[in-house]
């Protein structure tokens, strides 16, 4: 049997994801100027969840972006496997998930903001 407190705790950790996952939405329906693939805006919201909205903002990967070069983009991703100057085998893995899902063929698209 789980202690009382962990469901509290539990729920509170949900609304922080919740909002730490609306944060990096709400960024990409800032920065991003051209519009989304809706597998382009989950990968875009994953990497900006990781990173922060800062390292979108100054990044190859959004000017590329915004200057419609989505494929350009796309590379971009999997740049950001590093840790200093060692790459990281767990960071290689999610740029490359990120990659896929940018990639994936989906019909429905979203409007740039």
């Amino acid at each position: 049997m789980l202690p009382a407190g962990h469901h509290r705790a539990e729920a509170q950790a949900s609304i922080i994801l919740e909002w730490d996952v609306r944060e990096a939405e709400n960024a990409i329906e800032r920065l991003v100027k051209v519009p989304l693939s809706q597998g382009q805006f989950d990968a875009l919201v994953d990497f900006t969840f990781n990173l922060g909205s800062g390292t979108l903002a100054g990044s190859t990967l959004l000017r590329n972006l915004n200057a419609g070069q989505y494929d350009a983009a796309a590379h971009q991703l999997l740049r950001w496997d590093h840790a200093g100057d060692e790459e990281v085998s767990g960071l290689k893995a999610r740029r490359e998930a990120e990659f896929r899902l940018w990639s994936a063929e989906q019909s429905t698209s979203r409007a740039a903001a």
